[in-house]
C-alpha cells in the first residue's frame, strides 16, 4: 500500500459539480481552466469560479488540480500560459497536471510551490520514465491505462512516487498522447483537447487480401468503460495513491454519483484492509446505471489485450439519472474541539483540524455566575454541534465548565461561530507564493547539432536494401520490429550501412514496456549504433540511463511543438528531434528548426494499441500481419499486428507527402526525413526518385499534405 493512503480523484466540469464531488466524498478535484486543458468543450472554469473552487475545496481539507494536459505552440507557451499559471499559484492550487515537456520545466522553474503531476498522456509504463521525471522534478505521474497491476507496482517500487491511475470511466483504445486520427482525418486533435472520437464509430475489418473478418460487432476499436471499485485492494497493493475517475466531460449525476460509491467503498477498504472485501451487487448496479458503454472492464490490470476490453455491439454511453437516494449531504470536515468556562474569565473554544494542521481559539464573554441554574455539559454541549451550514463538524468535543455559571445559547453560538470562521479562514489562506521570473529560450539543444543530412527509417531489410544505394541519405534508421531475412541480424544490418558510408539509427519501441526489454536489450548488447532515437519519456529514461556518451534523438512523438520544449529535451540530453506531424507551414516559420529532421513522406502512425484486433479476429498466434480497418466512407486504414513488441497500429489510408513543397532547406532544418513503413522495395524506389527529383509530378499514388497546410486548433 501506498505511504499516503488512498485519494478519491474526481473530474469537474464546471464549479457546480465541484462542489458536488466535494460533498460526495472527493478528497481531490481536477478541473481545466479557461485553456491548455484535454477538454476544451467542457463548460470550464473561469479564474474567479476557480477560486471559489479552490476556497471551497480548501475549506473542507480537500485539493484542487488544474488541467494542462495538451501540447503549446510557441506563442502560446511564450505569450500566455506563465500569466495564467501564475494567477492559479498566487490563489493556492494545490497542483497542475501537464503533458508537455516545456510546460513541465516552465513550472517547475517558475512555480516551486506547485506539485508537478505527469498526465497520462505522457504514456508512462515503466520506472525509466517515472524515475527521470521525478529526478527532473515530478510529484506524481499518472500511468498510462494500458499497464498491469504488477507493472505499476514495479514503479511504484523503484519510486516511491505518488501513482495516480485511472479506476472508472471511458477508456481510449490507444495508448494516451499517441492517438493523432481524430486529428489527421478531422482536424481535431487529441492533444489539444479536441477529439472527435473516431474510435466509436462503425468500422469494417478486413484480411489483407480483403476477405471481410468476423466480429462479434460494429465496433471493434470501441472500448468498454474502465470500473474497478471491486479492485481497490489490488490497486493499494500496487502502490496506487490516487483513484482517478475520467469524466470532465460527464455530467453532475455521473460524477457525483460514482464519487459515492467509491468514497464508500476506499472507507470500508482502509478501516481493515486485512477484512475480505466485497462490492455490492446493488452498489454496481448503481454504477452501470450511472453510465456505461456495453458494460465494463477490467482487464488491463491483469491482462494484455483481451477480447472483452472491446464493446463491439455498441459504442454510446447509456446513463440514467441518480434518485435521491443516492444522494450524500454535503461535505463536513470532522474537527476537534475543547471548550472552558471559568467563573470571571473569558470563555474559550479551541478548534483543530484532527492531523493538527489548524488550530484556532476563539474567546468570549466573561462568564457570569448563573441566577437561577447554571449550564450543563449537555447543554453546552447540544449548542456547540450545531455547526450548522459550515464545513464542520466536531467528532469530539471536550467540555471543562464550572458549576453553577451562567452560558447563554447566543453568547454559546457567537462563540462557535467565531471559532469557526477563524478556523475555515486559516485553512483557505493562500500563503505568499513568489513566482520566479519566465527564463528566456536558452536554445541549448541547437548548441550540439548533427551534420546536416537526409534521415530515412525502414522496417524490412528489401526496404533498406533499396535505401542504401542513395548516396544522398546520411542517417538510416532500423524499426525496432524491423522485419529480419533469415539468419540476418541487427548487427549485420549495421555493418552494412556502414560499409555505404552511413550513419545508424535504433528506433526504440513505439511504446517501450516491460514485455519490450527483451528485443531492446538484446540488439543493443549485440549491434553499436551511431545514435539511439526516443519515442517516449519511458525509453528516453532508459537510454539515459544505459547510454553514456552515445547522442540520444527525439522522435516526433515526443513532442516539441515549441522552442521552449526543444529546450527543455535538449538539456536533458536530446541531440536532435524531430519535427511534431500537427504544425503548419506558418507555425513552423516561427519554430527553431536548426536541430529538427522535418518529415516529408511517410503513413503517419495514427494509434498504437495494446488490444489486438488481429487476435479479436482469430486468436493470438504471434505471427506478424496486416489488416484493414474500412471506415464508412470506405477509406482503408492498414493495421499492423507489430508481435514482436506486442502492439497494434494503425496507419493513415494515405500517405503524407509534401516533397517538391516543402523541405528542410525552406525551414532551415536540420535534414528531411523519410518514413517507410507499409511499402514495398518498388514503392520506395518510386518514392525516392520523387525525392531525388524535387516533384510529385508523376506519382501514381493519392496523398495527403497532413497538416502542413491547415495544423490544428
Amino acid at each position: 500500500m501506498s505511504k499516503l493512503g488512498l485519494e478519491v480523484l474526481a473530474p469537474a466540469g464546471d464549479p457546480e459539480i465541484f462542489t458536488r464531488v466535494i460533498d460526495a466524498g472527493a478528497d481531490a478535484v481536477y478541473f481545466g481552466g479557461s485553456a491548455f486543458g484535454a477538454r476544451a468543450y467542457a463548460t470550464n472554469f473561469t479564474l474567479e469560479s476557480a477560486e471559489a473552487s479552490i476556497r471551497y475545496a480548501h475549506a473542507r481539507g480537500k485539493k484542487a488540480y488544474l488541467t494542462v494536459n495538451t501540447l503549446l505552440k510557441n506563442l502560446e507557451m511564450e505569450k500566455e500560459l506563465y500569466p495564467y499559471l501564475k494567477s492559479y499559484y498566487e490563489m493556492g492550487l494545490d497542483a497542475v497536471i501537464v503533458q508537455d515537456y516545456g510546460v513541465f520545466t516552465m513550472v517547475r522553474d517558475c512555480f516551486p510551490d506547485l506539485a508537478l503531476h505527469c498526465s497520462t498522456q505522457m504514456s508512462l509504463c515503466t520506472p525509466y520514465g517515472a524515475s527521470f521525471l521525478q529526478e527532473q522534478g515530478a510529484h506524481r505521474v499518472v500511468t498510462a491505462r494500458e499497464i498491469s497491476l504488477e507493472e505499476i507496482r514495479e514503479i511504484y517500487d523503484a519510486t516511491g512516487m505518488e501513482i495516480e491511475t485511472f479506476v472508472h470511466g471511458a477508456l481510449c483504445v490507444c495508448y494516451s498522447g499517441q492517438c493523432l486520427m481524430s486529428s489527421m482525418i478531422g482536424g481535431r486533435s487529441g492533444n489539444r483537447g479536441r477529439c472527435a472520437q473516431p474510435c466509436r464509430l462503425h468500422y469494417e475489418v478486413l484480411s489483407e487480401s480483403g476477405k471481410k473478418m468476423k466480429l462479434p460487432g460494429a465496433y471493434p476499436i470501441s472500448p468498454k468503460d474502465l470500473c474497478g471499485v471491486a479492485d481497490l485492494p489490488a490497486l493499494s497493493d500496487a502502490g496506487v495513491y490516487s483513484l482517478k475517475i475520467e469524466g470532465r466531460m460527464k455530467q453532475g449525476d455521473y460524477a457525483e454519483g460514482v464519487v459515492f460509491v467509491y468514497r464508500k467503498y476506499v472507507d470500508r477498504f482502509l478501516s481493515d484492509p486485512k477484512a475480505p472485501y466485497r462490492v455490492e451487487d446493488s452498489d454496481m448496479e448503481i454504477l452501470l446505471g450511472l453510465g456505461n458503454r456495453n458494460g465494463f472492464t477490467n482487464s488491463y490490470y491483469y491482462k494484455r489485450n483481451e477480447t472483452d476490453l472491446i464493446s463491439f455491439t455498441d459504442s454510446a454511453h447509456r446513463n440514467q439519472k441518480m434518485t435521491d437516494s443516492q444522494r450524500k449531504e454535503k461535505c463536513r470536515l470532522d474537527i476537534r474541539g475543547s471548550f472552558r468556562a471559568a467563573l470571571g474569565e473569558p470563555m474559550e473554544l479551541t478548534v483543530s483540524t484532527l492531523d493538527g494542521a489548524h488550530t484556532c481559539i476563539a474567546t468570549g464573554a466573561v462568564v457570569e455566575a448563573a441566577k437561577n441554574q447554571g449550564a450543563t455539559e449537555a447543554s453546552i454541549q447540544k449548542q456547540l454541534n450545531k455547526t450548522g451550514n459550515t464545513p464542520y463538524v466536531f467528532r469530539e468535543l471536550r467540555i471543562s465548565c464550572e458549576d453553577g455559571v451562567f452560558l447563554s445559547n447566543a453568547l454559546l453560538n457567537e462563540l462557535r461561530r467565531d471559532a469557526l470562521e477563524q478556523l475555515e479562514a486559516q485553512m483557505v489562506q493562500v500563503p505568499h507564493k513568489e513566482a520566479l521570473p519566465l527564463p528566456e529560450v536558452a536554445h541549448t539543444s541547437v548548441q550540439t547539432p548533427l551534420l546536416p543530412g537526409t534521415f530515412v527509417t525502414v522496417r524490412s531489410e528489401e526496404q533498406l536494401s533499396v535505401v542504401l544505394e542513395k548516396a544522398y541519405i546520411t542517417y538510416v534508421g532500423l524499426d525496432t520490429s524491423l522485419t529480419l531475412a533469415s539468419k540476418s541480424s541487427y548487427v549485420d544490418l549495421v555493418e552494412r550501412i556502414h560499409a555505404f558510408g552511413k550513419k545508424a539509427v535504433f528506433l526504440m519501441p513505439a511504446i517501450f514496456r516491460k514485455n519490450t526489454y527483451p528485443r531492446v536489450n538484446g540488439v543493443m548488447d549485440d549491434a553499436v549504433f551511431d545514435y539511439y532515437m526516443a519515442t517516449t519519456m519511458d525509453s528516453l529514461g532508459f537510454l539515459k540511463e544505459r547510454l553514456s556518451e552515445t547522442a540520444i534523438l527525439a522522435d516526433a512523438r515526443l513532442y516539441t511543438y515549441s522552442d521552449r520544449t526543444q529546450d527543455a529535451f535538449g538539456a536533458s540530453g536530446i541531440a536532435a528531434n524531430t519535427i511534431p506531424y500537427e504544425l503548419n507551414r506558418g507555425e513552423l516559420q516561427h519554430r527553431q528548426n536548426e536541430n529538427s529532421f522535418f518529415t516529408v513522406y511517410g503513413y503517419t502512425p495514427l494509434m498504437y494499441m495494446a488490444n489486438c484486433t488481429h487476435k479479436n479476429c482469430q486468436g493470438c498466434d504471434h505471427v506478424p500481419g496486416r489488416m484493414i480497418l474500412r471506415d464508412r466512407y470506405g477509406n482503408p486504414f492498414t493495421m499492423v499486428n507489430s508481435c514482436e513488441i506486442c502492439t497494434n497500429i494503425l496507419y493513415n489510408y494515405l500517405p503524407t507527402n509534401l516533397i517538391g513543397e516543402a523541405d528542410a532547406s525552406a525551414l532551415r532544418a536540420l535534414g528531411d526525413r523519410l518514413d517507410f513503413t507499409l511499402e514495398s522495395a518498388k514503392d520506395v524506389e518510386v518514392i525516392l526518385k520523387q525525392y531525388e527529383t524535387k516533384s510529385r509530378d508523376n506519382a501514381t499514388q493519392a496523398y495527403t499534405k497532413g497538416h502542413y497546410g491547415r495544423g490544428v486548433e
